[in-house]
């Protein structure tokens, strides 16, 4: 599904980008202290050649824009035709089923996270990389059968019954094969096979939807199904591309191994379960206290406002790797940089937005969706809101800090969450979307203090560790 879902850059982006994420018991190199000449402005012709340079922001973002843009535009098509297929009250089950797999998801989504860095790690070292990669797949397992058994409560408590149930099911394993598989990918280093993937995925479950549709077959459960089931069926096609697979191998499984893969993910946890909470929230309180048909309206006008934040996820994934390397005054220039870059895209597409909803929404889902125009302004700078903090929160990973994004999004969720339930039977759908758009500014606003306070204020470095002589 097109927006912020597991292959749509929804939080995983930040999983798999190759954030620098502390080993148990290393230490950090000491602070030293800041040049001045790394606190002026720089050149803006140097600037633009540093950033644009191999390995520079720029082209790091365009080339990462490039490779994922043909596979969240499959996915997005996917949505749009999700939507056109089915009636307004089946999208809006659709979309509430989505909402309620994706918190199901929570702890599946990050349960393979730190596996490539391992298998990266350990390249030259088959007997550990097979070791590491046989109890990183025990965590997995048992991280999907423990979510299985939270969500056929939680899905029934939602009020969902029968093959939808199922579907929530085929959601949550997808989303963990998916996931544990771009690991494994990018572990080896086949970015290749990782981006075709990704782009053979949402193909699939575009053409199976229109197949079924075709022939007849149309049920928000069903499409469902095949979104979550896609990932499954596109691994072998891409498995050639891959020169070797890491080896199970069960002599090799130890409580040693299994705690420190759970000791590497556990703290990613609580950040996702915000995340899914505030990203979901709003659309659930639509189903709830509104209808089906409100909740579909209100799903293509959000699907539609994730357009504002494709170039800031792009921007934010190149910016974590050279985040990782520059020292604390290169870190300014290279965040200032990104933020400035995604002010170019991100504005003017929120104004272009906000102006233009009606013939949008018109345009891509047809006059069947009538009332999304309506809260897709605000959608629109609530994701302009989220792009810029997603600039923030690649940094705050490269500094390896990620609880900090964590108390950013558990006040955003909380914010969203109050005003969801307050607003949304007053004000309907535009209620929701102030909810939705006011979590993302207290989001952007307690990461945006950190982010002062740490980096840009100071002759010290108040986050992270740099040697600030390179």
């Amino acid at each position: 599904m097109g927006g912020l879902s597991r292959r749509d850059g929804g939080n995983s982006h930040r999983n798999s980008s190759g954030g620098r994420l502390p080993s148990p018991g290393c230490e950090e190199p000491k602070v030293k202290a800041a040049n001045v000449h790394q606190l002026l402005p720089e050149d803006p012709l140097s600037a633009l050649r540093r950033l644009t340079a191999r390995g520079g922001l720029i082209r790091s973002s365009a080339t990462i824009f490039a490779g994922n843009a043909t596979a969240r535009l499959l996915g997005f098509l996917f949505t749009i035709a999700t939507a056109r297929l089915l009636l307004p009250n089946d999208y809006g089950l659709f979309a509430y089923a989505l909402s309620i797999a994706t918190i199901a998801s929570t702890f599946v989504t990050n349960a393979p996270v730190g596996l490539a860095r391992y298998l990266v790690r350990f390249a030259d070292n088959p007997t550990e990389r097979n070791a590491y990669y046989t109890n990183w797949l025990v965590v997995v397992a048992g991280t999907v059968l423990g979510s299985l058994v939270i969500a056929l409560p939680s899905a029934l408590v939602a009020g969902l019954s029968g093959w939808l149930i199922v579907a929530v099911f085929a959601v949550l394993f997808g989303v963990a094969f998916f996931e544990t598989s771009r690991q494994v990918l990018l572990g080896l280093e086949s970015y290749a096979a990782m981006t075709v993937y990704w782009i053979v995925a949402n193909g699939l479950e575009l053409v199976v939807i229109l197949s079924l549709a075709a022939a007849g077959w149309r049920s928000p459960a069903l499409f469902l199904i095949v979104y979550g089931l896609s990932t499954v069926a596109a691994l072998p096609i891409i498995l050639p591309l891959v020169r070797s697979l890491p080896r199970l191998v069960r002599s090799s499984v130890s409580w040693s191994r299994i705690t420190v893969v759970a000791r590497y993910w556990a703290p990613l946890l609580l950040q996702t379960l915000f995340f899914s909470v505030w990203l979901g929230i709003d659309l659930i309180v639509v189903q709830r206290t509104l209808s089906s048909a409100a909740a579909g309206n209100y799903a293509a006008a959000k699907t539609l406002g994730t357009l504002v934040i494709m170039a800031p996820q792009a921007i934010g994934s190149g910016l974590l790797p050279g985040a990782s390397r520059v020292s604390r005054g290169g870190l300014r220039k290279y965040l200032g940089a990104a933020l400035g870059i995604s002010a170019l895209v991100i504005i003017p597409v929120v104004a272009g937005m906000a102006l233009l909803a009606h013939p949008l929404t018109t345009t891509v889902f047809g006059s069947r969706y009538p009332m999304a125009a309506q809260p897709l302004p605000v959608l629109a700078l609530g994701m302009g809101l989220y792009g810029f903090y997603l600039i923030l929160e690649s940094a705050m990973w490269a500094l390896g800090r990620p609880h900090i994004d964590a108390i950013a999004t558990g006040a955003g969720m909380v914010c969203t969450v109050v005003l969801a339930v307050t607003l949304t039977p007053r004000w309907g759908l535009l209620g929701a979307a102030t909810a939705f758009t006011s979590g993302s500014a207290v989001k952007l606003l307690v990461l945006g203090a950190f982010s002062v306070w740490g980096i840009f204020l100071g002759t010290t470095a108040r986050l992270g560790h740099f040697d600030e002589s390179s």
